[in-house]
């Protein structure tokens, strides 16, 4: 199966719901004498939708039965407006519980394809139908997490991803709007910009690169920090502030010219905890984690071992290397305890 098959399939499977309101819309309206309306008009329901010019191309659009035309429509959240009183139809709500079996399923088929540039081209557009989808909760919920899932998997499968689709990945994170309902979506992707930007993981990751994800990251953290002095803020922007200054840490001692900006925002995140309108433990756990990131970061040939495991570390033997995480922990546990006695 080709990448436009591959894509089709995925905005129909996401369709679903929407195409299956839009044919019991065209089923009523059958059965209903046709109104005159104006271009300008705006239908009072979903039967006057399909009878007006400007929404009915829609319909006929997302209930073709030639494929081969696409990916979907750029008016789809107009479509979806128009439908949201049939969405609760016992035909609409079975697709809806669907959708995320099929989802999980095409995941599974197109990670067989091993094919990194096919991967890759997935990532803009998981990224922009998070932000289009039918307006059920339960469907929005399972879908994002399986977006959240899907990335990290795809990213630790071939993780130069990362860099070679840098630009929408760095869109998306620079607008924090984009947390709104996909709190782990975007926490996830933050965590694979810290775990896989790297010269490790693709030759095409240049300091260049690094220090335009930080600069990215670094804005957002700011811009976390002064939200959560408010009393109204997003209940997930602690995770990701968490996550944030995790990553800003490792990209720091990837481009040891970054290490005093970091330093500075993982001071300033410390600085802030009377500011921080969040629970006590939740406030402990970021500070004391930004803390612990400014002690490693000071001593740089130990950050760069301690936040940049081997590539290994996703196999079974990573444990073995010498110079791997267990083992510096090990030598240090066998000297500590020599120094105790």
């Amino acid at each position: 199966m080709n990448f436009e098959t591959s894509i089709e399939i995925f905005h129909l499977l996401l369709d679903l719901p929407c195409i299956t309101a839009s044919l019991e819309v065209m089923e009523k309206a059958k059965k209903m004498e046709a109104s005159t309306q104006s271009v300008d008009s705006q239908p009072a329901n979903s039967v006057e939708a399909f009878h007006n010019v400007r929404y009915k191309p829609l319909f006929l659009y997302i209930t073709r039965s030639k494929g081969g035309q696409g990916d979907t429509i750029d008016r789809l959240s107009h479509l979806h407006a128009v439908l949201i009183e049939g969405l609760s139809s016992t035909r609409v709500m079975v697709c809806c519980q669907l959708v995320p079996i099929l989802l999980r399923i095409w995941f599974q088929f197109v990670l067989e394809s091993e094919d990194p540039t096919f991967l890759a081209q997935l990532i803009p557009v998981i990224i922009e139908r998070s932000g289009i989808l039918v307006a059920v909760h339960e469907l929005i919920t399972d879908v994002h997490k399986i977006f959240a899932d899907q990335i990290v998997t795809l990213m630790q499968a071939y993780p130069s991803i990362v860099t070679i689709q840098q630009t929408d990945i760095r869109e998306f994170i620079q607008t924090t709007a984009n947390m709104a309902g996909r709190v782990q979506m975007y926490s996830n992707m933050v965590y694979v910009i810290g775990e896989f930007t790297s010269p490790a993981y693709c030759s095409d990751c240049t300091s260049e690169t690094i220090g335009r994800f930080y600069e990215g990251l670094e804005v957002v953290a700011y811009e976390l920090l002064g939200q959560l002095s408010s009393q109204e803020h997003d209940a997930g922007i602690p995770k990701v502030l968490s996550t944030i200054v995790a990553s800003l840490a490792k990209l720091a001692s990837r481009c040891q010219d970054l290490i005093p900006r970091a330093i500075l925002c993982l001071t300033k995140v410390v600085k802030q905890e009377n500011l921080i309108m969040v629970n006590p433990t939740t406030k402990s756990f970021i500070v004391q984690k930004s803390a612990s990131l400014i002690a490693l970061l000071k001593n740089p040939d130990t950050a760069s071992i301690i936040l940049n495991p081997d590539p290994e570390i996703y196999t079974a033997l990573w444990h073995q290397n010498n110079t791997s995480m267990s083992t510096i922990l090990r030598g240090i546990d066998r000297i500590l305890k020599l120094n105790v006695e």
